[in-house]
């Protein structure tokens, strides 16, 4: 096996706090992509960013609702995984662009 052993209790919030502490803490449908460095980027994730980078955020945000309009359809899970991953890395690259711009969510809030 790899990783630590789950000694604990089977309560759900000591398992949620040992995965997220020792198994990178993502969860289904979500990417450990570093959108700024590349670093831990799948290469289809570097392909997202190669093309979506030089959008704004409203170019950014649309192509988000497209995509979550199309997650929100019966799919093959094959597709969705693929559609999901290219959603994660927009959502990463409009952040970015909210950080630079200065725009940063309300609290509570997230793209």
């Amino acid at each position: 096996p790899v990783g630590l052993e789950y000694r604990e209790s089977n309560y759900f919030a000591n398992l949620d706090a040992f995965v997220r502490t020792n198994m990178s803490g993502l969860m289904e449908g979500q990417t450990a992509c570093k959108v700024d460095t590349g670093e831990s980027c799948s290469e289809n994730e570097l392909q997202v960013i190669r093309l979506y980078s030089g959008l704004g955020l409203p170019e950014l945000k649309l192509e988000m609702a497209k995509l979550n309009r199309e997650l929100q359809q019966v799919l093959k899970s094959t597709v969705m995984q693929e559609i999901n991953e290219k959603y994660q890395i927009l959502r990463l690259l409009a952040k970015r662009l909210k950080r630079k711009s200065g725009k940063g969510n309300a609290p509570g809030q997230e793209l």
